[in-house]
């Protein structure tokens, strides 16, 4: 039995002056069709901004700004007097890459550091900087049932917790470890926090959402302070100059994942925490340590399924939701398997594939 995830997260706007993420990266591209803001949301040596300015003609008839979370670049395209254009922006080590996928046959003109290069089709334009990008993390993805089209400003109208969540885990988890501040929109941070130890199922999901509303602005762009004025921020906040909003994204994506999969001393617990409105939904290539990954299923808030992929002999133990008593498991796909008790020792061998099912209350 193989549980797969085809969902692909390429969220997009179409409004002129969007900020996201370039992918692995601290910088933030604040987007118009003529003039490309980029600033770092790290603090290391002082704020950092760049500034590149394409010559596109307008006014356009389209425009949109991509974020590809499976490329992990931005593609900006759109269409206007010179006719159609597109041009992705890409993070690599201590650069920043322009590269030219379509335009005019004459080529678009790019201007940074009052230097103007023309760049034609698959031609790009490198802007140096300090900072190097992100190194590329596990591939886990989730996915919890929604297809909807994934435009930005119809996302942030409909906050849906399944909706956001999966592209906010996809985003972050290539964000280094930052301690949760208690200040600023931090702050929301750190209640889900303690809402996800205390195992408050039927309030997390809010507070993600209010997280959400706070603690970003554009595509998933985060911020520390409430400038949006909806009253989450106290008057006495004061946000250290070293702060970076990144632990919004990065931390916010391990405590999605802690609400999946937690690794503790009585065994591997699996949906631990479980908001109510994640009634069914995937998870899969998920690490549970060196050398044991997983895949898992659930359907009416409750496990379905859980394959395991060991890469050395082991033993392991698995909690489940309290309603969960026993549940089968499998060794290969046409094995017949046997009923075990949660909480029983699991001996596993290297290169077996093992699969739990039949969970029963």
């Amino acid at each position: 039995m193989k549980i797969k995830l085809t969902e692909k997260y390429k969220p997009f706007s179409h409004e002129a002056g969007t900020s996201l993420l370039i992918p692995r990266s601290s910088w933030k591209a604040t987007v118009f069709p003529a003039k490309i803001q980029l600033e770092s949301l790290l603090s290391i040596g002082g704020k950092q901004s760049l500034s590149v300015t394409p010559h596109i003609e307008g006014p356009l008839t389209r425009f949109t700004v991509m974020q590809d979370l499976e490329r992990h670049w931005i593609r900006v395209f759109g269409e206007g007097p010179q006719g159609y254009f597109s041009y992705r922006l890409v993070a690599s080590s201590h650069e920043i890459i322009l590269f030219l996928e379509r335009g005019p046959e004459e080529g678009i003109s790019f201007t940074f550091e009052e230097e103007t290069k023309i760049l034609k089709r698959k031609e790009e334009l490198i802007i140096p900087t300090t900072l190097s990008a992100f190194p590329k993390m596990r591939g886990e993805k989730m996915h919890f049932g929604c297809s909807k089209k994934q435009d930005w400003s119809l996302v942030r109208r409909r906050q849906s917790v399944e909706e956001i969540l999966p592209i906010w885990f996809e985003l972050g988890k290539h964000v280094p470890s930052h301690p949760i501040l208690e200040t600023g929109t931090s702050r929301l941070l750190a209640f889900c926090q303690k809402q996800i130890e205390a195992k408050e199922n039927d309030k997390i999901g809010t507070s993600f959402i209010d997280l959400f509303k706070a603690g970003f602005e554009g595509i998933l762009s985060p911020r520390l302070s409430d400038v949006d004025y909806l009253g989450y921020q106290e008057k006495e906040d004061v946000i250290p100059k070293e702060a970076s909003p990144l632990v919004l994204l990065g931390e916010g994506a391990r405590l999605i994942r802690s609400l999946l999969v937690q690794n503790r001393k009585k065994g591997m617990a699996i949906l631990p925490c479980l908001p109510k409105e994640l009634h069914a939904g995937r998870f899969t290539q998920v690490q549970l340590n060196d050398t044991l990954s997983a895949d898992l299923e659930w359907s009416k808030k409750l496990i379905r399924c859980l394959v395991l992929h060991p890469k050395e002999d082991q033993e392991i133990t698995f909690t489940f939701q309290s309603s969960i008593n026993s549940f089968r498991l499998r060794m290969g796909r046409r094995g017949r398997g046997r009923v075990l008790k949660v909480g029983e020792a699991i001996n596993l061998k290297a290169d077996t594939l093992y699969i739990l099912d039949r969970f029963q209350k």
